[in-house]
């Protein structure tokens, strides 16, 4: 659901063809080879960089933002020893 609310915000923020971003996005960020081989972090890496990139030109130059986006992306990389710690 995320995924597909993301995209449509993708989709809308950077003015893409539809039928063309949609069919990509989900080949290439939503259902990749990582999604199926089980590695949850680089998919969350994956749909925080996309939330990123829909973002309007000046909240994307919002130190802020940039400050909460590298936050996530690095707790992305903590998911996957999140299965040890429990």
């Amino acid at each position: 659901m995320v995924a597909a609310w993301l995209a449509y915000r993708f989709v809308e923020a950077n003015r893409l063809r539809p039928e063309l971003a949609y069919p990509a996005l989900l080949v290439c960020i939503v259902c990749n080879s990582s999604f199926w081989s089980g590695y949850l972090n680089y998919q969350c890496g994956l749909l925080v960089l996309m939330a990123y990139l829909s973002l309007p030109d000046d909240r994307q130059r919002d130190p802020r933002v940039v400050c909460g986006v590298s936050l996530l992306a690095f707790a992305c990389h903590g998911f996957c020893l999140l299965a040890f710690g429990v």
